[in-house]
């Protein structure tokens, strides 16, 4: 049950922060190091398996919050 709740909140707030700093599909995947397909795999769902820890890190020091704040709660 929790890895549903955390799968969610990491899709839905990586759409919010896209959204939230106004940037496209393909400005956030350079962003983040990913391609543009994955983003939006990333979005729609589909996480790997084998999410890497560092990737979260990333995410969370270029938009400011914790890696728990993007698995454990919906950002508005």
């Amino acid at each position: 049950m929790a890895r549903n709740v955390w799968r969610r909140n990491l899709t839905r707030n990586l759409v919010w922060l896209r959204k939230a700093h106004g940037l496209s599909q393909r400005d956030m995947a350079k962003r983040l190091g990913i391609g543009v397909s994955s983003l939006r795999k990333l979005e729609r769902g589909t996480v790997p398996p084998r999410l890497n820890v560092g990737f979260l890190l990333s995410i969370a020091q270029q938009f400011g919050i914790s890696p728990g704040e993007m698995l454990e709660q919906e950002l508005k």
